[in-house]
C-alpha cells in the first residue's frame, strides 16, 4: 500500500503543473471528452464518467478543466489511495487551497468504489427518480 501511495499522491509537482497547463488543445484525454465544438453547442463542459479511475491523473486534469467527473475504481487497494490522496490534498495547508487541482476535487470530481456498471446505473436511476415526469 506504501508504494502505491506514492503513485497516487495529488499534490506532487508533476500532477499540479499538468493541471495547470492543461488545455483541450493539449491533453488527449480532453480532446476525446470535451471537444470544443461540443462544448461551445451545450455552453458549459461535458459530464465524465470515468469507468477505470486507475491512478486517478486524467480523471483529476478533466476536473481541473470544468467537467463534472465521477470516477470508479474497482480495485479496493486503489480506490483507497484515490481516496487518502483526495483528503491529502483537501486538508493540505492553506496556500493549496486556490490551486487547480484542489478546487477540482473539491468541486467537480467524485471517486466511487465499485463495478462501474453499477455504478453507472445507481447514477441513472437516481437522476430519474429525481426527475419524474422525463420520458425514456
Amino acid at each position: 500500500m506504501k508504494s502505491l501511495a506514492r503513485h497516487v499522491d495529488f499534490r506532487g509537482h508533476g500532477i499540479a503543473r499538468r493541471c495547470r497547463q492543461a488545455t483541450v488543445r493539449t491533453e488527449a484525454v480532453a480532446k476525446a471528452c470535451c471537444p470544443d465544438a461540443f462544448t461551445r453547442r451545450i455552453g458549459r463542459k461535458p459530464r465524465v464518467f470515468d469507468c477505470t479511475a486507475g491512478l486517478g491523473r486524467d480523471s483529476l486534469v478533466l476536473a481541473c478543466l470544468g467537467c463534472d467527473v465521477v470516477a470508479v475504481e474497482s480495485s479496493a487497494p486503489v480506490y483507497t489511495a484515490l481516496r487518502d490522496a483526495c483528503q491529502s490534498l483537501l486538508i493540505s495547508a492553506e496556500h493549496l487551497a486556490s490551486s487547480p487541482a484542489h478546487i477540482a476535487i473539491r468541486q467537480r470530481l467524485l471517486f466511487a468504489h465499485g463495478d462501474s456498471c453499477h455504478v453507472l446505473q445507481h447514477i441513472r436511476d437516481s437522476t430519474e427518480r429525481s426527475q419524474p415526469g422525463r420520458e425514456h
